[in-house]
């Protein structure tokens, strides 16, 4: 993993030295240090699986088994992690540079390691901005928030600090109401204007708590909203932008929704062996005591969600998407694994999402058990902490023994990236905390990072628990404004823009939730 010394390092030198020729170094540093292991990871199966070498495609998949089972052997051990585990590690290890080696034939999986900031800058348009957010020490305990600008006009990227992290702790309790929201605007966006044109589009990378802040809800001294007055795309690096736009409009969707969380474990046996008719062993995520109990109850039924992906369906049918319906009994986690390689364009997840940080997992009976007795870095284990309900989940979350051979219902963020969505144009998470994790130099380690490594383009996702009658209103407004020819962002834009001046879901708390990662 980048150094997260050295990420902290480079922009607190150059805030100190404030010097041209350090602010390109320190915006190379940003955009190299922002998802660098995703991006290679990412580049990495992309290669393998469009290189079109059947037996190196299978000898991914063997790695990929083989990790699978070293992950089941961290979830299983009751209490020293048993041998075969470190022959699995060596085996992966060796499995893994082969593998690369032999990929190299096909494409170099590091290219994205060499994006300057001269590449970024020769990317946008004429009245583009990008924007690099960083966060940095700054003497003793104080944590100074800064942007590296960029565009068109300037010979090299201008670092302008914000404020301190403090500042923005003093009106963190009310962030998106009333005046405190318009101070949150003065610290971050009213800094940059003189940067931005309103007739341009502007890229940013968040950091620190940006990341996990609806930063574009910000309103001016007028009550516009940041993402009203700006083009703004929150993205993963500003490097995103040398990619390109992928203008293909999706032809088929899968949607998730009224999932039954209660379905039994005989009938989820049943439903697994539908997905492995093969013969061979499936290593399911389990890892749960039998005799295990979780204090926060069974997980609720969702009973307006089918409601939402019915209308959902009914957009989608409009603009001729091939749509595939799943709910009850068949929203599986078997049959979300399955959609694996089939390119399906777009994919709405209606169902519960959580993320526990590192007390509130130890207080949950389900996720603690897994991390008992792994001595896996919190960064690692923060994969665990995050994940999505399914059908029959229910039975793992309190404890009760499944058949062999049958995933436990609760997909977690780290078993996402063994399955391909590279064809995955727009991901919705329509579940409460989807877009929370644990915040590094290099991004969020959650759900978020678990789809993007799978390959997914854009995702939409909430960063707290929403009503569902207006996640409801919300998704219909979103894909109804997509249908009708908007782009993704506007059509994000505009379904927040009218909730917010509804008068049933005005309240922030209703609309402010959902962001957008990668909409370009």
């Amino acid at each position: 993993m980048y150094n997260h010394a050295l990420s902290d390092m480079v922009p607190r030198l150059t805030y100190q030295l404030q010097s041209d020729s350090l602010y390109g170094a320190c915006y190379d540093a940003a955009i190299l240090y922002k998802g660098i292991l995703l991006s290679t990871q990412t580049e990495f199966k992309k290669i393998v699986m469009d290189s079109g070498n059947r037996q190196l495609i299978n000898d991914y998949g063997e790695l990929e088994k083989n990790k699978a089972a070293l992950t089941h052997l961290y979830d299983t051990s009751a209490s020293s992690l048993p041998l075969e585990a470190d022959s699995i590690e060596t085996v992966c290890t060796e499995e893994e540079r082969a593998i690369m080696e032999k990929s190299a034939l096909y494409g170099d999986f590091t290219k994205t390691m060499t994006y300057r900031w001269r590449d970024v800058q020769q990317a946008l348009k004429a009245k583009d901005t990008a924007i690099e957010f960083l966060n940095f020490h700054c003497g003793g305990d104080s944590v100074m928030y800064a942007a590296l600008v960029l565009n068109k006009h300037t010979d090299c990227p201008k670092m302008i600090p914000l404020a301190l992290k403090r500042d923005f702790d003093r009106y963190a309790a009310n962030m998106y109401s009333g005046d405190t929201c318009r101070q949150m605007y003065n610290l971050v966006w009213k800094q940059l204007e003189p940067y931005m044109s309103d007739t341009g589009d502007v890229y940013f990378s968040p950091s620190g708590m940006f990341y996990q802040t609806n930063i574009e809800a910000f309103r001016d001294s007028s009550g516009r909203m940041a993402s009203e007055k700006y083009h703004l795309y929150r993205v993963s690096s500003t490097r995103e932008i040398c990619y390109g736009r992928n203008e293909k409009r999706p032809q088929t969707a899968a949607l998730y929704g009224n999932i039954d969380y209660f379905m039994g474990t005989e009938e989820m046996a049943a439903a697994a062996r539908r997905y492995h008719t093969s013969g061979e062993e499936n290593v399911a995520m389990r890892g749960l005591a039998v005799d295990s109990t979780d204090t926060r109850g069974p997980l609720k039924p969702l009973e307006g969600t089918e409601k939402e992906v019915e209308n959902i369906a009914d957009e989608l049918n409009k603009g001729h998407i091939h749509v595939a319906l799943v709910t009850g009994k068949d929203g599986t986690e078997e049959s979300f694994k399955d959609l694996s390689g089939k390119h399906t364009g777009i994919i709405h997840l209606a169902t519960h999402g959580f993320f526990f940080n590192d007390q509130k997992a130890k207080d949950n009976t389900f996720i603690n058990r897994l991390m008992m007795n792994d001595d896996r870095s919190a960064v690692d284990m923060s994969m665990k902490r995050a994940g999505l309900a399914f059908a029959g989940a229910n039975n793992a979350w309190s404890g009760n023994q499944l058949p062999a051979h049958t995933d436990d219902g609760i997909l977690l963020a780290e078993e996402i990236p063994d399955i391909d969505l590279r064809g995955c144009d727009l991901l919705v998470l329509s579940a409460c905390e989807t877009g929370l994790g644990d915040v590094t130099s290099e991004g969020v380690f959650g759900l978020q990072r678990g789809f993007k490594q799978a390959g997914v383009k854009t995702i939409v996702m909430s960063l707290w628990n929403v009503k569902d009658v207006a996640s409801q209103k919300f998704m219909s407004l979103f894909y109804h404004n997509l249908m009708s020819g908007q782009t993704k962002r506007q059509a994000f834009i505009d379904a927040q823009k009218s909730l917010r001046d509804s008068s049933e879901f005005g309240d922030p708390k209703d609309w402010a939730a959902f962001i957008m990662l990668d909409g370009i």
